[in-house]
């Protein structure tokens, strides 16, 4: 019969342990679910676990989601699979944990599991739609009250189920999909990051070298500057002198047409004046050389 307290109520001990029995049965029930509560504890801490290793990528997450959940039903094999949402184009899309190996290509899934991942993928299910039916573990991934996945595992053989397995996988199924979307927030931070600082380092790169050129501008600018002048100051000597030659040979001309003339009348005269025109000769020859 089941205790009482002295109102007539049931006893707080089987309000605190969940068990209502007799006293030859109690203790064993009791030991049960203290085992069962221990066995709990313990895969909510490989669940804890499993679910801060975002950082390292949603491979490394989704291992250690489906490798958590398959130790707590020590499942035959379990299946976790991404139906779309906002973990669209997610990889690994999904992931069979099967006899202790990993499977991620879709081709390579056993035939018997391929019909599960039609259901991951292919049904819209409700918010807290989940099963358990013969050793067989269901539950959708939510994230924002919209399904983004699955999980579907086999229980083993000597695994007695209850409903606290079930809201184990469920809990773990939602926080998985939190988890895998912060981790692709976090992988998509960091390749921006990593292209930010490469545009940067670029950037500088770039503004260096624009420098260097402008630095080599200013320098041929100068150089041409400085050859223009040069240039300008040749002109005008040469025309200097080309307007320099041209008078002097004008002025030479015409005293070599005046000595000309001179060594004539002085040749008419005769005698010593024409001796004198003759010592004018090399004037004449030297001015028509000009």
């Amino acid at each position: 019969m089941p205790q009482h307290d002295r109102f007539g109520h049931p006893g707080t001990l089987g309000r605190l342990t969940g068990v209502r029995s007799s006293k030859h049965s109690f203790y064993p029930e009791y030991r049960r679910s203290n085992e069962r509560l221990t066995h709990t504890v313990r895969a909510l801490d490989e669940i804890s676990q499993a679910l801060v290793r975002s950082a390292e990528g949603p491979r490394a997450l989704v291992e250690a989601v489906v490798t958590a959940a398959a130790d707590h039903l020590q499942a035959q094999w379990l299946l976790l699979a991404i139906s779309g949402g906002q973990l669209s184009g997610m990889r690994p899309s999904q992931l069979l944990y099967h006899h202790g190996t990993f499977i991620d290509e879709e081709r390579e899934l056993p035939e018997a599991i391929r019909p599960h991942l039609a259901v991951i993928r292919g049904e819209p299910w409700e918010l807290g739609s989940c099963s358990l039916d013969g050793g067989l573990v269901r539950a959708p991934m939510m994230l924002d009250d919209e399904p983004v996945g699955g999980i579907v595992a086999l229980a083993g053989e000597d695994v007695q189920l209850a409903d606290t397995d079930l809201a184990i996988i469920r809990v773990l199924a939602n926080q998985a999909a939190v988890a895998l979307y912060n981790s692709h927030l976090f992988q998509t931070a960091t390749h921006l990051r990593g292209r930010t600082d490469q545009l940067t380092a670029e950037a500088s790169r770039q503004a260096e070298n624009l420098v260097r050129r402008q630095a080599e501008l200013e320098h041929v600018q100068q150089q041409l500057t400085a050859a223009i002048q040069r240039q300008v100051i040749d002109e005008e000597r040469h025309r200097i002198a080309r307007e320099l030659h041209d008078s002097v040979t004008q002025a030479v001309l015409s005293a070599g047409m005046t000595v000309e003339v001179c060594r004539s009348e002085l040749t008419a005269l005769g005698g010593p004046a024409a001796e004198v025109a003759d010592r004018l000769a090399p004037a004449r020859d030297l001015a028509q050389q000009m």
